[in-house]
């Protein structure tokens, strides 16, 4: 029975990149039998030395922060029931860290794993790509993003935060060999492998693709500058032939550059700044409609024939030739005729429906209205831009300002574990209507959500934890300074948490397992080389 409970771990440890591939389930349910049996293990051997690390302890402490400010938020039940949850991943990443620290074989094997998996995802990628179905038959879900087997819009980020210890372990033994056919494959194996996820569609992740290698470059002393600048020419040259497709083009430079004007424009708005202004070049639109008041002068000539009733009293002269006519006793039979020509006279209230037209400027009222809006759409694109409506290049900077809104209000303790949306849809952080835009379900930034949800106490305690993460990394930095695995992993540590681009939810779940999956390898990873470094001392 403690067989089965310490094997079937490892082998779920090592499967692992495969489970994050298959979906959330399937990764939650793995990652929660791992956790579950590495408990049973401690308590079994009565081996609870882990709980005198730090950074558990500082993650334990959050654990308990999180779920204590849920008894003070908007909605009690969801705030509590995540904060709950959300310790299985602390001890996923305990026991990734102890389990393969403990057998190192298991990063060889975790590593053969992650190359084969990433090898198939980056394949079936280029085949939706080119075919617009994958190779299981899903199709892309719109035509400038692809799912590839994930049948999620993640493709991109999973292939690069998982990318660089299998990429670089590879460039190792390539490169070691120094021939310039070597060079030459593990340049075209870079392109390989940077391709799919520019063309994933998933923008975020091009900066963070020039970070990364950049970091990777540093932080391999022995291949710094090469691997830095070669590292930027192949990323460079990828994102130009991509560009060769229209719809990639425009999703990675079109929108790309909308959405970034559309931010500086909102942080640095005035009156030099017009672009802004640009929903308010639609009233020229609306001029050609306002022409109509040129055509009431068009109907009044309608109403000329208001005039026409002195043309008809000249019909009426007849009424003075009675006397004439009396004498004549045969136009006796003209009266009759005559009483038609009284019709016309009847035909001016006829003729007010003609006036009607003179009725219609009141319709033409409202067309007027368009030359009210324009002031008062620039009052509101000056001093009040979520007045405008929501466009996908504003949806960031309409989520961010109603986080910082809300974090004000809330500065210390925040609003509660996934309760930002509940929060945000209230009037008083801005407009209601397509509220799915101007909210969504989180701050799209860890830290910025992490103000949001809990506070300043919890974005505080969230940085001590990486600052402990971090310390131990540069102390231990003599030690991986050049080898592959290690500095592939910190690198995937630096693009997961780097604040400043758009993110994922800190709080998702298929998140939280990648995140905590590669935090426990690189604990993992250093603790080996720690002991290590103690045996041959």
């Amino acid at each position: 029975m403690y067989r089965i409970v310490t094997n079937i771990p490892n082998y779920i440890i090592c499967l692992f990149p495969l489970f994050l591939l298959l979906g959330a389930g399937i990764t939650d349910v793995m990652l929660s039998i791992v956790s579950v049996a590495f408990l049973i293990r401690s308590a079994y051997k009565k081996d609870f030395r882990w709980i005198h690390e730090k950074w558990v302890q500082i993650a334990l402490f959050f654990w308990i922060y999180i779920m204590a400010i849920s008894f003070i938020a908007i909605d009690f039940n969801d705030a509590f029931k995540h904060g709950v949850g959300f310790i299985r991943f602390i001890f996923f990443g305990i026991a990734l860290e102890h389990t393969l620290s403990e057998k190192p074989d298991l990063q060889k094997y975790l590593l053969i794993v992650l190359s084969i998996v990433l090898t198939f995802a980056m394949i079936d990628t280029y085949y939706q790509y080119f075919f617009d179905v994958d190779l299981f038959g899903y199709q892309k879900h719109v035509t400038n993003r692809l799912t590839g087997p994930i049948r999620h819009l993640r493709i991109g980020g999973y292939l690069h935060y998982l990318l660089y210890p299998a990429l670089l372990v590879s460039l190792y033994f390539l490169w070691k060999k120094k021939s310039i056919f070597y060079t030459i494959l593990g340049i075209f194996l870079m392109f390989f492998t940077i391709m799919p996820i520019i063309l994933s569609g998933e923008r975020v992740q091009i900066p963070l693709l020039y970070i990364g290698f950049i970091s990777a470059g540093l932080l391999w002393k022995n291949k710094r500058k090469y691997l830095a600048m070669t590292s930027i020419l192949v990323i460079s040259s990828s994102i130009f032939i991509a560009s060769f497709n229209h719809v990639t083009k425009d999703r990675i430079f079109t929108e790309t550059a909308i959405q970034l004007n559309a931010i500086i424009l909102y942080l640095f708005p005035n009156k030099q700044n017009e672009p802004i202004a640009e929903p308010i070049l639609t009233p020229p639109v609306q001029k050609p409609i306002a022409e109509p008041n040129i055509t009431p002068p068009v109907q009044k000539s309608v109403a000329e024939p208001i005039l026409t009733p002195p043309v008809q009293q000249p019909v009426t002269e007849p009424n003075i030739t009675p006397p004439v006519q009396k004498p004549i006793a045969e136009p006796t039979l003209t009266p009759p005729v005559q009483k038609p020509v009284p019709e016309p006279i009847l035909t001016p209230p006829v003729q007010q429906p003609v006036a009607e037209p003179i009725l219609t400027p009141p319709v033409q009222q409202p067309i007027a209205e368009p030359n009210i809006t324009p002031p008062a759409q620039n009052q509101l694109a000056i001093e009040n831009p979520e007045q405008i409506n929501i466009s996908s290049q504003e949806h960031y900077i309409q989520i961010w300002t109603r986080s910082f809104k809300i974090f004000l209000e809330n500065p210390l303790l925040g609003v509660g574990i996934r309760n930002f949306q509940k929060k945000c849809v209230e009037a008083k952080y801005g407009p209601t209507d397509n509220i799915e835009r101007r909210c969504g379900l989180h701050s799209h930034n860890f830290y910025v959500e992490l103000l949001v949800e809990t506070g300043i106490i919890g974005v505080f305690i969230i940085l001590i934890l990486l600052a402990t993460w971090i310390y131990k990394m540069i102390k231990l930095y003599p030690l991986w300074q050049n080898l592959p695995i290690q500095i592939g992993l910190v690198t995937c540590f630096i693009i997961s948490f780097f604040p400043f681009l758009p993110t994922r939810s800190f709080f998702n779940n298929w998140r939280m397992a990648l995140l905590w999956f590669i935090i426990g390898w690189l604990l993992a990873s250093l603790k080996s080389l720690k002991s290590q470094d103690k045996i041959d001392k």
